[in-house]
């Protein structure tokens, strides 16, 4: 996507009374990236993002939600071109910033240092492999246990305004007191209208081994092993497209079946 720089700097100095300090810090990027000496009047926003995916900053992502949000005043700006410069950057990121994946073990020792909300937080993205995001925004009322089941319904996507339904049976695979588990999310959910609201992502990924999103990756593993089709994992996980597929399951690298179990291939990537 490209924008017209001088309109861009127009817009810039409306705003800068009212930008936050670290707003101030990520538009100024933008504006060093942008050669104003050039004949050219347009730049290219595709550009920007690929240099700062190189980068590696540690607010990257925050940064370009926020100079994509800038860069909307323009009204140029679809939820498909968003969704076009996240994908774009990642493809550079994956190359420079591993993740950790959790094996049991590691999901069981930050359980052990978790409060049962937390607790329950991270059981329910393992065992669903949702985003954060959802899990933190889900509401008791859009919630119904059915068979043993648990149904969930969104207001919405984190990139767009439709609703969003996925469902999920607890995970099982982690060695824990599941009766026990579960009395304590029924409780919660008549306890509270937003169960999760106050979990803290910052104070949990500190503690934890293993990146928090992993959580998503390690359901898509265990699917595709259980023998899940690439179009049902895709739509349990909540991914749109065959490159987060591949991105994420790291199916384009090995047989993930060959492996005995979970943890060990889980151990093999992380490695």
């Amino acid at each position: 996507m490209e924008f017209c720089k001088w309109e861009y700097r127009q817009r810039l100095q409306i705003l800068e009374h009212t930008l936050l300090r670290h707003e101030v810090c990520w538009i100024n990027r933008l504006s060093n990236f942008i050669d104003w000496n050039a004949s050219s009047d347009s730049v290219s926003l595709d550009d920007y993002v690929t240099i700062l995916a190189r980068k590696g900053l540690v607010n990257y992502r925050q940064e370009l939600g926020f100079i994509i949000k800038f860069i909307n005043e323009f009204k140029t700006i679809s939820s498909f071109t968003r969704r076009h410069f996240f994908r774009l950057q990642a493809l550079h990121l994956i190359k420079h910033r591993k993740q950790i994946l959790p094996t049991s073990t590691a999901i069981i020792k930050l359980l052990d240092s978790s409060d049962i909300v937390e607790k329950l937080f991270v059981l329910v993205m393992s065992s669903s492999g949702r985003r954060a995001i959802d899990i933190i925004h889900l509401k008791s009322s859009n919630v119904r246990l059915l068979g043993g089941r648990y149904y969930i319904t969104l207001v919405k996507d984190k990139m767009n305004s439709f609703p969003v339904k996925f469902s999920f049976k607890w995970d099982v695979s982690l060695q824990l007191d599941w009766l026990a588990i579960d009395s304590w999310f029924k409780r919660l959910l008549q306890l509270e209208d937003k169960p999760f609201k106050s979990v803290n992502m910052q104070k949990m990924r500190r503690r934890a081994t293993f990146h928090i999103h992993g959580c998503r990756n390690r359901k898509s593993l265990q699917l595709v092993r259980s023998g899940c089709s690439i179009e049902e994992v895709k739509s349990i996980v909540g991914w749109s497209s065959d490159d987060s597929f591949l991105r994420y399951s790291k199916i384009n690298l090995f047989d993930i079946k060959n492996f005995q179990t979970l943890d060990s291939l889980i151990l093999f990537l992380n490695a």
